[in-house]
């Protein structure tokens, strides 16, 4: 029963990711969704921020927090994957749960 329902809210959540992107994509134009790669400064901007920026960010995070190995390669590996840093940063939530004290120890 539970593995059925795991498929099932797998199923659901894909279905939930495909619906809303192609809502999305079908209340823009053509021209909408071009018009922001006119900007040659914020695609530099974005690029930068993405590809530069984040996995500096999470080589850092790693450095200054310390953590287990393997979650140091996870958290650079999310943060080298272009996209958002909330996956870096919830991985540091799991890892390092709010506290008191600065040090957190590695899962």
């Amino acid at each position: 029963m539970a593995h059925v329902l795991s498929a099932l809210s797998n199923a659901t959540f894909l279905l939930f990711v495909v619906t809303t992107m192609l809502a999305m994509g079908f209340s823009l134009t053509v021209s909408q969704i071009f018009a922001p790669l006119r900007s040659v400064r914020l695609v530099v901007l974005a690029l930068v921020g993405n590809f530069v920026l984040v996995p500096l960010l999470a080589i850092a995070l790693t450095r200054l927090i310390p953590l287990s190995e393997p979650l140091k390669i996870g958290v650079i590996l999310l943060g080298v994957v272009a996209g958002q840093i909330s996956p870096v940063a919830s991985t540091l939530s799991v890892a390092c749960p709010r506290s008191t004290t600065i040090r957190c120890d590695a899962v």
